[in-house]
């Protein structure tokens, strides 16, 4: 498992989505927690009984945190996440 909580210009996108979900409030966030299989360009899967991905994974899952007492947590799908980019 790797843990991230962002450089300098991803920080923003991190507490938006932190923000957003009441995580600080809730949980005292402290960081994105990443299984194998979890992060971009990944053929393994993280879910049920593992095995390849039929292709890359062209994304990055963030669904576990750890909170201020280093429990963790899981993000389900009601979980609210923001645009990563401004657009234009």
């Amino acid at each position: 498992m790797k843990e991230f909580s962002g450089n300098t210009s991803q920080i923003g996108f991190t507490y938006r989505l932190a923000y957003a979900n009441g995580l600080e409030q809730r949980a005292g966030f402290r960081h994105f927690l990443f299984f194998p299989g979890m992060l971009f360009a990944s053929r393994q899967k993280w879910w049920a009984d593992g095995g390849l991905r039929p292709g890359f994974h062209e994304g990055l899952d963030l669904c576990f945190f750890e909170g201020a007492e280093g429990c963790r947590f899981r993000l389900d799908e009601t979980a609210r996440v923001p645009a990563a980019f401004d657009s234009r």
